[in-house]
């Protein structure tokens, strides 16, 4: 199967340029690396180490693909894997990165799985944050629409204590400059992205 859309999302265009400045002699976790484009925008800027990972074999082979056709010298891994799973098995080894990226696909598609996608995106950011090493870089995403700001913050700040490191976040931005919202149609308003430095 492919992702939505592209692969790409334009809409994270911005996102991955911003976060492209922390990256430079980093190792990366791309989580939900679609087509690669955190992951390529990190190697870009460059990252030392870059780990791409998606539970789509095609879309993991795609991202393989676009990182040689750019000829990127980071070193590089590509791993098909439900991403709940990698993250915990990188916390039972104490393999630790830098830098992670978590871009997933919306959890919540409705109001009635909100509080069930609150749970997954609590999850997913205490794992994350658990196989950062001290001041390491969290970028995180929620492209559900009804999660909104204020949760998505809570959720964060949930996750920074269920992990035992502390939170700060340093940047917060919602869609590329050409995804602009709608005053009358709030569903235009969907995309939450927050920059996060993790110290112990």
């Amino acid at each position: 199967a492919t992702s939505h859309k592209t692969g790409f999302y334009f809409d994270q265009c911005d996102n991955r340029e911003f976060a492209g400045k922390f990256v430079r002699g980093k190792s990366l976790l791309d989580c939900f690396c679609n087509s690669g484009g955190f992951g390529l925008h990190a190697a870009l800027n460059g990252a030392e180490s870059v780990t791409f990972v998606d539970s789509s074999k095609p879309m993991v082979e795609n991202a393989r693909t676009n990182f040689q056709l750019n000829g990127f010298v980071a070193k590089s891994e590509f791993v098909s894997s439900d991403v709940f799973d990698y993250l915990e098995k990188c916390v039972a080894e104490n393999r630790k990165f830098d830098v992670v990226i978590i871009d997933p696909p919306a959890f919540a598609k409705n109001k009635k799985s909100l509080s069930t996608a609150v749970k997954g995106y609590e999850k997913l950011n205490r794992l994350a944050m658990q196989v950062l090493g001290n001041g390491g870089f969290l970028f995180t995403s929620s492209c559900s629409f009804h999660l909104k700001e204020e949760q998505f913050i809570e959720l964060i700040n949930t996750a920074s204590q269920k992990s035992g490191k502390k939170a700060q976040i340093f940047y917060f931005n919602n869609a590329s400059k050409d995804h602009p919202f709608l005053p009358a149609m709030e569903e235009t308003v969907y995309l939450k992205f927050a920059a996060v430095k993790i110290t112990i």
